[in-house]
């Protein structure tokens, strides 16, 4: 698998330019990027080591969430995403300061432990 490396900034700033909607960007791990992100007039980002599986250099969301909320967290919506596996994933990465925390695979897995629930009939 190769990196693609095509698409940068300025790409992200004609697609805002062009973009009346929502934008939120995905995959931020460093304050310098998410003032970047702000600079640009995004709604929000996603502090995330999406394709983290192919760069084991990453850091982890959780080592750079803090420091990125503190930064821009008063100018965009603040989210994110990677290793959440449990209840409790969820409520670390919100005291570290995401306004909300995707969850990806977690409920999938869930569905696929447990399978899908017949619907419950009412006694009358």
């Amino acid at each position: 698998m190769r990196l693609e490396n095509r698409l940068n900034w300025d790409d992200v700033r004609k697609l805002r330019d062009s973009w009346p909607g929502k934008l939120i960007v995905k995959g931020i791990l460093s304050v310098k990027d998410s003032e970047t992100v702000a600079s640009i007039g995004a709604d929000g980002l996603v502090v995330s080591a999406h394709g983290g599986r192919n760069l084991d250099c990453l850091p982890t969301p959780a080592s750079c969430l803090r420091d990125i909320s503190q930064a821009v967290g008063t100018r965009l919506t603040v989210l994110a995403d990677s290793g959440v596996r449990r209840g409790t994933d969820v409520l670390k990465y919100l005291a570290l300061g995401a306004e909300a925390v995707q969850l990806g695979r977690l409920p999938l897995w869930g569905l696929a432990a447990g399978g899908e629930r017949e619907p419950q009939q009412c006694s009358a």
